[in-house]
Parts: C-alpha cells; structure tokens; sequence
C-alpha cells in the first residue's frame, strides 16, 4: 500500500516488466532502443471512462495478436463503480529489463506526475478486476496465465491524461 500511495521508504521496489504490449510504433522503437524494454507492437481494443467517453462505467481492454487479431493475448475488466479510491501520487518506478545481446540486465528510473485514484480492494471485492489469458500463441499470453492466472487483484490505480512521465537514461543494474 506504502509503495502504490504515498512512496516506498526503500526506493528500491521495481518492475521487471515481462512484456511490454503497446499500440504505438514511435513508442515501441524508442522503449527498444533507450530503455532495452521487451516491448512489441501490440494492436489494442478498448472501452473506458474518460472525458471522451462519459457513459462508460466500466474499463474494458483487449491486447490482441499482433499476427492475428482475431485471437487474444489477454483481456481485462475493471468494474470501479461505487468504490471510493484513496488519492495519492506513486512512488518512483524502477523498470528492470534483461539485455539478451549483453546478458545483463539493465535499470532506468521513471517518475509519473500527477494525482492517482487508488482502489485498494478486499477479498470480497477482489472479483471487480479481471484478467484472463487468451488464446493466442504470443508467448506473453503463457506469461499472463502463469504470472496472473486466477490470483486476486488488491488494487487498481486510475488517472485521467495528461499524466507527465520522466525517465532518466538506463545503467547496468548488476554492477
């Protein structure tokens, strides 16, 4: 909870993002080539609320096939409606990749500014969230199943665009 609204005391909590999904060729390109990310052009449907989009209540998302849409590689639900979130600002990330070309893994720091909504859910509410693998081959949909499977979510952050990113240059984290 610490990590997720107010800001970890250790700075030392990271993601090492398996996949990196994204519908945007610029930013598959510059995740590669600044930030070693295992990120793929990734075509995406989705329904959620936003300022474009006021009658939606609930957020929808389908990460597609990048070969072929017809086939999923995940799809999740986020039902929010008549929880109250806890505002807070998330702590600084630290994104881990691993450099196949230089076996090491490598580390960058990035900072969202801005105001998050955070859902921290019980058991009971636990079922609001959903996440269920596919039935594409991608190799992250295995992933997804293996990582995620049937576990139960505890929380879900939400904010509304424009949300500032920064992110420092990557350095070899194994030193």
């Amino acid at each position: 909870e610490q990590f997720l609204q107010e800001g970890d005391q250790t700075k030392r909590t990271g993601a090492y993002r398996v996949w990196v999904a994204c519908d945007n060729a610029v930013a598959v390109a510059a995740g590669r080539q600044l930030f070693f990310e295992n990120k793929f052009l990734c075509p995406y449907t989705y329904n959620v609320p936003s300022l474009n989009n006021p009658a939606a209540t609930q957020y929808t998302w389908t990460a597609h096939d990048p070969d072929n849409t017809q086939l999923a590689i995940y799809s999740a639900t986020a039902m929010l409606e008549g929880l109250s979130p806890v505002p807070g600002n998330l702590s600084e990330w630290i994104d881990l990749s691993y450099v196949d070309t230089a076996k090491r893994v490598a580390g960058s720091r990035r900072n969202f500014f801005g105001m998050y909504d955070t859902y921290f859910l019980s058991a009971s509410e636990a079922h609001r969230i959903t996440v269920a693998a596919g039935d594409s081959p991608h190799p992250m949909r295995n992933d997804v199943q293996a990582l995620v499977g049937g576990r139960p979510a505890f929380a879900v952050q939400t904010w509304q665009s424009p949300t500032v990113i920064a992110e420092a240059r990557p350095y070899w984290a194994d030193l």
